[in-house]
């Protein structure tokens, strides 16, 4: 996933650095709908994740765990939109200033997506150990050197015309969407159903009884039941 999301930064980065043409604008118009298709599908996927996991608080097997990582889940998705809203309006100042990010813009940029990073690894230690490698970090350590570069080449309307800016932005939409999704999912796995629990108790043979003589033997039988 990881890899992905680094690879089509990577790509816009390389083509920024293309001449100028009708067919570059296409192709930035076509990657941004791809980019936004993209995310309104794994939205809708999140979506329906987390109603199913709302039954499992009905479940009477999986209600306990479903009680904790339920909670958890929506702690990500609530992250998630933060940072989406934060795009959306750093995204909106740079439009305004003809493309031009300013460089409080790209610092604000920064900082969200490192806060969107550590708190979404924080919601749960199963959550960090199983994640940690696959969320970029904003700050410009170990694998980020595609994404910094994009983020401060945003400083120069020289670099990137208004569709390439809107594609990028976009990019960083579904990066958080997808890493948000997967966990989520995640949550989910967390709350497994064993495959049975009982709600009805019915004995195949009935319970009988009889006065005994003093002296008499007893015997007792018991512990054949059916669970429908």
């Amino acid at each position: 996933m990881r890899k992905g999301i680094l690879y089509g930064l990577a790509w816009l980065i390389l083509c920024s650095s293309c001449k100028q043409s009708a067919d570059k604008g296409t192709m930035m118009t076509s990657l941004q709908y791809s980019l936004e298709n993209a995310s309104r599908t794994i939205e809708s996927q999140t979506q329906a994740t987390l109603a199913a996991f709302e039954e499992k608080l009905a479940t009477p097997s999986m209600s306990a765990k479903a009680a904790i990582w339920l909670p958890k889940a929506k702690q990500a998705e609530k992250y998630k939109h933060k940072l989406i809203d934060e795009i959306d309006r750093i995204a909106k100042e740079c439009a305004t200033n003809g493309t031009d990010c300013k460089e409080i813009n790209i610092v604000s940029l920064k900082t969200s997506l490192k806060e969107y990073t550590d708190s979404t690894l924080n919601v749960d230690p199963l959550i960090t150990a199983e994640f940690s490698r696959n969320f970029t970090d904003a700050a410009g350590n170990g694998n980020s050197q595609s994404l910094s570069s994009i983020l401060n080449r945003l400083k120069s309307p020289d670099h990137f015309n208004e569709k390439e800016q809107a594609a990028i932005f976009s990019q960083l939409k579904l990066l958080a969407t997808q890493n948000t999704n997967a966990i989520i999912r995640f949550c989910t796995e967390q709350v497994s159903d064993p495959g049975f629990y009982y709600t009805v108790y019915s004995a195949i043979v009935s319970q009988n009884s009889a006065a005994l003589v003093p002296g008499e033997q007893l015997e007792i039988n018991a512990g054949l039941v059916h669970f429908p």
